[in-house]
């Protein structure tokens, strides 16, 4: 199977698009679930349970964005998908993360995110091809 191919396929083009949507949806699921968890910490510090699930709730906000954006904008979504893990392992290097937070970092976050960016940006290239091919 080659991904490549300049020719119209509708039924490879829906796949990309449901798995990259899929992913995301993922991610807003992990993102609330870390909403919630957020108030599990506050016993621990002076922090309030408000001030933990604003932390949290920024990742599920733009998880969101970018859930919706990748409805009907399917190259910007792969655009801010890539930037966002650009932007992910800047933090790592900022922050000084250890081995084990690269690796958790890379498995469960970057990578999601570069999958379902390359899946939005193929299915946009096949859409392409299907609008032009339909044009002739």
């Amino acid at each position: 199977m080659n991904l490549l191919v300049k020719t119209c396929n509708y039924e490879r083009m829906n796949v990309q698009r449901i798995v990259a949507r899929g992913v995301v949806l993922l991610g807003v699921l992990v993102c609330g679930v870390a909403v919630l968890g957020a108030f599990a910490e506050m016993g621990y510090t002076a922090r309030t349970p408000i001030a933990y699930a604003r932390t949290a709730a920024v990742p599920l906000v733009i998880a969101v964005v970018i859930f919706r954006v990748g409805l009907y904008f399917e190259v910007l979504a792969a655009a801010l998908l890539v930037v966002g893990a650009v932007g992910v392992a800047i933090w790592g290097v900022v922050a000084g993360w250890e081995s084990g937070s690269w690796v958790a970092m890379a498995i469960l976050v970057m990578g999601p995110m570069l999958l379902s960016g390359v899946l939005y940006w193929l299915a946009a290239q096949t859409q392409m091809v299907c609008s032009l091919d339909e044009a002739k």
